[in-house]
């Protein structure tokens, strides 16, 4: 059994839940988001602009400082930070757009969402009353590490991190150096969390994505066991199968094959009794005789049909040989074979299948081909198996006609071994009949 490697394709198949966890997360950025605002605006515009009292409020260390309430961008800054959270929600949603750029979808939302913590991060927004964001970048490092490989979290992490130390170095550098500044304060708060953040999102990362690989891989094998669970029932069905024709092969010949031989012994019999005599029985039994061995003539061939041993035996190319000569023959074809040197390794179902299609359209081409050409071509290129059967006869208006038994009987064998059947043909230009099975294991 294959040892499971996670994929470091983003384009990979998006795993189940993780769309649908991304829009709550938005949906609660949303709705704290405008929350904490109104909270915000009621502070801004009450009669009390002493904030002392909400000073000494504290979670975890976390007070509601001043420059936040007097910021002179406040409602700019507000107007940005809800809008953003409406667009990443209304992306989320939007499955005009996930239909659109499919694979590329949740890469992109992920942009916008850290797009968005770094804009919040870097000027004030509400959200900043939220442990620093940690709970957020937290979030969408879970939905990366559950997405992608270890290798895409470190990126992502180091990109993260490099980006708010560049930004943070660029307005420390314009902020006068005094300690009672809250602006200066708050840029050496920042610069204090970027390592310990750092590393707790390399950790978080990894553990994340170590328990989902596991769970993967698990899930792989169980998709594995399955398949070969469904394999060893179809070995089972196919073994009954193959019973039941021989059983049924072995009734035919016992009764109906030596039914119909003696009638005809006894016909042929009686036939000569009659000649004694002039009478009306004569052509009757003539015309008895004839059915019978008409029908010997059938039940000899579904007993052939229901053997397929001699395909086993000899191999699909050979089968094809012999059959195919053997008709030339008797209808003075000129026959062109391209067939492999080698017996090809196939499931029997596949080679009683091209088999099958192999002699209808034989049979078709007798019928109504008209032809003194016939190609036949079996090749293996790669993982496909590809036959093609063309003549040069008088063709047909494939839009005109309406398909037969026999062409439906071809597609529906086709079908059940996941092969694409392909019929063109032209007045008198021929048809070509192309039949490509790949294997896929």
């Amino acid at each position: 059994m294959k040892r499971y490697q996670q994929s470091n394709n983003p384009s990979a198949k998006i795993e189940p839940g993780i769309i649908k966890i991304f829009r709550i997360y938005a949906l609660i950025r949303f709705f704290l988001g405008v929350g904490i605002s109104i909270f915000i605006l009621t502070l801004k515009n009450g009669e009390t602009t002493n904030l002392d009292e909400f000073d000494k409020i504290r979670v975890k260390g976390f007070k509601i400082p001043d420059f936040f309430v007097n910021d002179p961008n406040l409602y700019i800054t507000i107007i940005i930070s809800i809008g953003l959270s409406i667009v990443l929600f209304l992306y989320l949603n939007s499955s005009f757009i996930n239909n659109k750029i499919k694979h590329a979808y949740l890469p992109i939302g992920l942009l916008i969402a850290v797009g968005i913590l770094i804009f919040e991060k870097q000027f004030f927004s509400p959200m900043n009353f939220i442990w620093q964001q940690s709970v957020f970048i937290y979030s969408l490092l879970i939905i990366t590490a559950w997405q992608y490989s270890y290798k895409v979290v470190l990126i992502s992490t180091f990109t993260y991190s490099g980006l708010n130390l560049l930004l943070e170095i660029i307005k420390f550098n314009n902020i006068p150096i005094d300690i009672t500044n809250p602006e200066f304060q708050r840029t050496l708060f920042r610069f204090g969390e970027v390592l310990p953040e750092f590393i707790s999102m390399l950790f978080i990362g990894l553990v994340i994505n170590r328990l989902i690989g596991s769970q993967r891989q698990h899930r792989t094998q169980l998709t594995q066991a399955y398949q070969e669970l469904e394999q060893t029932n179809q070995t089972i069905e196919q073994l009954t199968i193959a019973r039941e024709r021989t059983r049924l092969s072995r009734e035919l010949h016992d009764i109906l094959a030596h039914t119909l031989s003696g009638l005809s012994v006894q016909l042929q019999a009686i036939l000569v009794a009659l000649d004694l005599n002039n009478g009306k029985a004569k052509p009757m039994v003539e015309s008895a005789i004839s059915t019978t061995e008409v029908g010997l003539k059938e039940t000899r061939e579904a007993l052939k049909n229901l053997r397929p041993s001699f395909i086993n035996d000899l191999g699909l190319a050979y089968a094809i040989k012999t059959k195919a000569e053997n008709i030339a023959t008797q209808n003075n074809w000129n026959l062109q074979l391209t067939l492999p040197k080698n017996k090809l390794d196939l499931h029997e179902d596949v080679e009683s299948t091209f088999y099958r299609i192999f002699q209808e359209s034989l049979t078709n081409i007798i019928k109504h081909a008209n032809t003194n050409h016939v190609a036949i071509a079996l090749n293996r290129i790669n993982n496909k198996l590809i036959l093609n059967i063309t003549d040069n006869g008088i063709g047909f208006d494939y839009s005109q006609i309406i398909e037969g038994f026999g062409i439906k009987g071809m597609r529906e064998r086709a079908n059940l071994i996941n092969a694409s059947l392909e019929i063109n043909s032209e007045l008198n230009k021929g048809t070509t009949v192309t039949l490509v099975w790949e294997n896929k294991k």
